[in-house]
C-alpha cells in the first residue's frame, strides 16, 4: 500500500516539475520577445473611435488604424464582431488586434502601417526569428500578398505632405516562404520569418510596403470594399539564441488519390533543410511544398537553425475515390412458368 502511495506522489511531482518547465519556458519566451503590447492588450484608452491606437504603437502616415478590442462599445471597434470590413473574427489570443487596409481601390497606392520601437536594439550578425499572425477582413473583394514587417534602425514615415496615403517605400525583409497571396478570413494566418540583423535595428512597421503595380491580388468575392484589408495579432521578434526553433512538417492528414496537400511550413530564411521519403532526399530548399502522392506516405523533415537540430514527420494517407450511383434503370421481367 505504501508503496502505491509513493508512486502516485511521485507522479504528481513528475507532472508538477513538467507543467513548471513547460510555463517556464512559456515565459522565457515572452521576455526574449522584443515587441512591447505585441498582442495588443494594452491600452490608456478602450478604443471608441478609429484613430484611437493600443499603447506604444502608431500609425507612421495619416490614415491610421483600426484598434479594436472586446472593451469596446463602439460597433465599428468591437470583438468579435466589428463593422471594421464588417468583420466576426476573435482574437488569435487575448481581447484585442488591430485592422489596416493593404490595398484600397487598386491604382490608388493608398496604404496604411502600424510601428512601433523594440525594447532594444538589434546585434549585429544574430539572427531573431520574427512572426505575425494575419486573418483577412471579410467584406473585402481583393486579396494579396506583400503582407510584411519592415526593420529599420529608426523610425520611417509616409510623405504625408504629398500623398497622406500613400505608399511606405521600403524592402521589408519578414514575409512568408514564396511570398504567397493571402486568403484565409476564417483561420489565423502566420507570418514568419528568420532574419539575420544588420545591427541597430529597432523599429518595426508592418503593411504592404509595395505599390498596387508590384502587388499581386485575386478577386476572391464578387461583392463587398473594392480592396484588400487585414487583422494582425500576436507579433514578436525573438532572439534565436533563447529558444530552439522546431521542424515543423505539418500536420497529418488524409486525402484521395489523385489530390495534393501541402506539407511543411511558409517559415522563410531556413538555409539548412532536408525532406526526406524514407531513406530518400526530396527536397533540400523548401520550408514546405505541394505533394501528391499515389500511396499513403511519410516525410520527414531535418533542420538546423542557429546550431538547433531537430526533426518531424508528417504522414499523408491516401484513399481510393468512393464510388458514387449516378444513375440507374430498373426493369421488371415476370418469371414465365
Amino acid at each position: 500500500m505504501k508503496q502505491k502511495v509513493n508512486s502516485k506522489i511521485m507522479v504528481k511531482r513528475l507532472c508538477l516539475l513538467t507543467i513548471i518547465f513547460i510555463s517556464s519556458f512559456n515565459h522565457s519566451i515572452a521576455q526574449s520577445n522584443f515587441v512591447p503590447n505585441p498582442s495588443f492588450e494594452k491600452y490608456a484608452v478602450c478604443p471608441n473611435s478609429v484613430m484611437t491606437p493600443p499603447m506604444f504603437w502608431y500609425s507612421p502616415s495619416n490614415y491610421g488604424m483600426s484598434y479594436c478590442n472586446v472593451c469596446s462599445a463602439n460597433p465599428q471597434l468591437g470583438v468579435p464582431y466589428n463593422t471594421f470590413g464588417y468583420n466576426y473574427q476573435y482574437p488569435h489570443t487575448g481581447n484585442g488586434y488591430v485592422g489596416i487596409h493593404i490595398i484600397n481601390q487598386p491604382g490608388a497606392d493608398m496604404r496604411n502601417y502600424i510601428q512601433i520601437k523594440l525594447k532594444d536594439s538589434l546585434r549585429k550578425s544574430k539572427n531573431y526569428y520574427a512572426e505575425f499572425y494575419v486573418a483577412c477582413s471579410n467584406d473585402r473583394k481583393l486579396k494579396c500578398n506583400n503582407v510584411s514587417m519592415l526593420l529599420s534602425n529608426t523610425a520611417v514615415y509616409v510623405d504625408t505632405a504629398n500623398f497622406p496615403f500613400g505608399v511606405l517605400p521600403a524592402n521589408a525583409q519578414v514575409y512568408n516562404y514564396g511570398n504567397p497571396i493571402i486568403t484565409d478570413t476564417m483561420n489565423w494566418v502566420k507570418v514568419s520569418s528568420i532574419y539575420k540583423a544588420q545591427g541597430g535595428e529597432q523599429y518595426i512597421s508592418l503593411g504592404n510596403f509595395k505599390d498596387d503595380a508590384h502587388t499581386s491580388y485575386i478577386t476572391s468575392q464578387p461583392n463587398g470594399y473594392d480592396g484588400a484589408s487585414i487583422m494582425i495579432d500576436d507579433v514578436s521578434v525573438i532572439p534565436l539564441d533563447s529558444f530552439c526553433l522546431k521542424a515543423d512538417a505539418g500536420k497529418d492528414t488524409a486525402i484521395t488519390l489523385g489530390d495534393s496537400v501541402f506539407i511543411g511550413s511558409y517559415i522563410n530564411g531556413l538555409d539548412s533543410v532536408k525532406w526526406f521519403n524514407g531513406n530518400t532526399v526530396i527536397d533540400s530548399t523548401r520550408p514546405g511544398f505541394w505533394v501528391h502522392p499515389t500511396v499513403s506516405t511519410s516525410y520527414v523533415l531535418q533542420q538546423t537553425v542557429n546550431g538547433c537540430f531537430s526533426a518531424d514527420t508528417v504522414v499523408v494517407t491516401v484513399g481510393t475515390v468512393p464510388l458514387k450511383m449516378l444513375d440507374f434503370t430498373a426493369m421488371y421481367q415476370p418469371v414465365l412458368s
